[in-house]
């Protein structure tokens, strides 16, 4: 089977050789005829259909995801005559997790991290103490996996970071306690229990271009200002790294050592506050397009980035006649209330800053892909894959108990 652009839906139609009656119970099954799919056809496949007709639930969904390398996005079912059609659009569920280009010098790739919080909710509404602990949990993870921090802007609903990671896998450990942490503390602050979330975070890979890296850094210096919130990213009450990447210093934050603090309590030890808050610091790694460069002349960069940021929120607010939020109303915002979330476009697979650069990488992770999907199907058909390097394997399979 020929599949087309990972990235463009493909149309399936189904066409049954007989009508579904209009009682049919849920997951009785019809037998299809031949359907066509990027003009190959594919025969014997079933749909079930309720009793209102409204909801299509193909059981060889399954059969497509493993065979074909499809996954079904989204249902639009329409009903005309004996024909119905489903949209599916090809693409794995989630983005692929690896890592394809690391630094030769030290082996390490450069991504940008995204991750936001459920429904953008402001659960991470900044204030001082939460300024603090997202700096300590941040340098904690910094010191247990092999990452490297370039820059970081977290605001209410959601954060950036711009990371180097010696594999997916390196990366995902990070994310998970940088994640865990910061939920597990800031639901605590704001009497949060339900998910924190979103959805899983966001890496995409950063090309070696010093234009695509810097287009990158300024991309995460300039929240806050971009939004409208304040007039300068130096202004933004919350973690941020513009103030550190400016002045040359570390940022410090604190750790509070929750494990340690249950210990004490269950053994019936008397817990002070503050006894078990011990102090962070949170060190930047220049990103590798300034790392050729002296301490003076990085921060002169930043110092650049951040002046022509402050210009154009300065300009933008001239042109609509509005000014900054500002940090006192920021301050108070409830953190169980949502934004009123703009359409968001689809995100890029890649950074790149040329068209040349960009297609080479989209062809190594289209490569990843179709190595990835033929081990998959492969792993589920019982037989012996190999999966492509840096990679996540298909989880194993669950074997049922059978009586007897």
């Amino acid at each position: 089977m020929r599949l087309a652009d990972p990235a463009r839906p493909v149309r399936v139609k189904y066409h049954p050789m007989v009508r579904a009656p209009a009682r049919a119970p849920l997951g009785r099954c019809h037998s299809a005829g031949a359907t066509q799919l990027s003009g190959s056809r594919l025969p014997g496949l079933r749909i079930a259909i309720n009793c209102a007709g409204l909801r299509l639930l193909p059981p060889e969904a399954r059969w497509l995801t493993a065979n074909s390398g499809l996954a079904i996005s989204g249902v639009a079912l329409q009903q005309r005559g004996f024909g119905l059609s489903v949209s599916v659009s090809q693409g794995m569920p989630r983005p692929p997790r690896t890592l394809l280009q690391p630094e030769p010098e030290e082996g390490y790739s450069l991504v940008e991290v995204t991750s936001r919080t459920i429904q953008g909710r402001f659960l991470l509404r900044p204030s001082r103490w939460l300024r603090l602990t997202t700096i300590g949990i941040l340098a904690r993870g910094l010191s247990r996996h092999r990452v490297q921090i370039h820059g970081y802007s977290f605001l209410s609903n959601h954060y950036h970071l711009i990371l180097s990671a010696a594999d997916a896998r390196e990366l995902a450990s990070f994310m998970e306690y940088v994640n865990g942490n910061l939920a597990r503390e800031a639901g605590r602050r704001h009497d949060w229990r339900a998910r924190f979330y979103a959805g899983r975070y966001r890496a995409i890979e950063i090309s070696r271009e010093p234009a695509a890296q810097l287009g990158r850094l300024r991309y995460v210096l300039a929240h806050g200002a971009k939004e409208g919130l304040v007039a300068s990213p130096l202004d933004w009450p919350g973690a941020h790294c513009a103030r550190p990447l400016l002045d040359g210093r570390p940022a410090v934050g604190i750790w509070h050592d929750r494990t340690a603090e249950y210990r004490a309590r269950t053994r019936g030890r008397r817990v002070s506050s503050g006894a078990f808050v011990t102090e962070e610091v949170l060190p930047l790694t220049p990103l590798p397009a300034l790392a050729h460069l002296g301490s003076k002349e990085q921060r002169a960069a930043v110092r650049e980035m951040i002046h022509d940021i402050e210009h154009e929120a300065a300009r933008r607010h001239a042109i609509h006649r509005s000014s900054p939020l500002g940090a006192s109303v920021i301050l108070s915002l409830d953190p169980h209330q949502s934004a009123d979330l703009p359409e968001r476009k689809a995100a890029p697979k890649v950074h790149a800053a040329s068209a040349a650069v960009r297609d080479r990488m989209l062809d190594a992770l289209r490569i990843f892909v179709r190595a990835y999907r033929a081990a998959s199907a492969r792993d589920r058909a019982g037989l012996e894959a190999r999966f492509p390097a840096g990679c996540f394997p298909s989880p194993p399979q669950f074997v049922p108990i059978r009586p007897g």
